[in-house]
């Protein structure tokens, strides 16, 4: 537990990288050489990840973790049942407040770099794919750089007080670009917003695990991954809607995204400064 905001971190950083190299290498094959170009380029990365994944080596899990609990096995109030924890034993209110904070914040990051800048940048800045991909790939990658260090900011002042503050600053980067729309400011608010929700994400996720034993740990990061990561999926779609049904602008889509991200925001106010260890349920 007094790690894991920096190995939350590196994980995240893993996958930064490629949000930042991905959009960047994706115009520019799009320019040069068409729209079907990106996807027998991610064919090749993806058998170059299948080699990367079955030349790891096998992890043992640490002495304690085997010798307190089989991870089939599940535990009511310290005494083994014999059977798996179910999903309801493991919900608690660290795990559903973390939850929807990474929902928060990949439905912002993906609502934001997926619909509303490149809507914007198109219609209302008339940019190329190349320096779109470059908007999304800059910003990403500031993120990418920040992430260590910032993973030690999670273990060191909390993981609440750090979500707290990335979301702010997350309502701060969506509300510049919505007030004061230009070219500049599309560029700042856009990394802004990347380096905000990416910090959200580890800080979520280390709410969420809060005191989770080794035994538990996947179900548990599984649990957080899927509520959080739906936010992938949602935000893209809600966010273009909410503004066709009601007739708005590109840029009035921040606004949801706000909306969102002060639901989480309260959220993780009221839930307690200790979170509850769920792990024996």
């Amino acid at each position: 537990p007094k790690g894991r905001g920096r190995a939350l971190a590196w994980f995240q950083t893993a996958l930064l990288a490629g949000f930042a190299i991905g959009p960047i290498m994706g115009g520019q094959l799009v320019d040069r050489f068409g729209a079907h170009a990106p996807f027998p380029t991610q064919a090749v990365i993806a058998l170059l990840a299948l080699v990367a994944v079955r030349a790891m080596p096998k992890v043992q899990a640490p002495p304690t973790a085997r010798s307190s609990a089989a991870p089939s096995s599940g535990q009511l109030n310290g005494q083994s049942t014999g059977q798996p924890a179910g999903l309801g034993s493991l919900l608690g209110p660290a795990l559903l407040v973390g939850g929807l904070g990474g929902f928060a914040a990949f439905f912002c990051r993906f609502g934001v770099a997926w619909n509303v800048v490149p809507v914007a940048a198109i219609q209302e800045f008339q940019l190329s794919t190349s320096e779109l991909g470059w908007i999304i790939g800059a910003g990403t990658l500031a993120n990418l750089i920040a992430m260590p260090v910032l993973g030690r900011l999670v273990d060191g002042w909390g993981a609440k007080p750090t979500f707290i503050t990335a979301s702010l600053l997350n309502l701060a980067g969506m509300l510049a670009l919505f007030a004061a729309p230009s070219m500049v400011m599309l560029w700042i608010s856009t990394a802004i917003v990347m380096l905000a929700t990416g910090v959200m994400i580890p800080a979520a996720g280390a709410l969420a695990l809060g005191n989770a034993k080794p035994q538990v740990m996947g179900r548990m990061m599984g649990i957080f991954r899927t509520i959080g990561e739906s936010g992938m999926a949602l935000g893209p779609v809600v966010v273009p809607a909410v503004t066709a049904a009601g007739g708005l602008s590109v840029l009035s889509g921040l606004l949801t995204c706000s909306v969102v991200t002060a639901i989480a925001l309260a959220a993780s106010l009221l839930v307690g400064r200790k979170a509850p260890d769920v792990s024996h349920a």
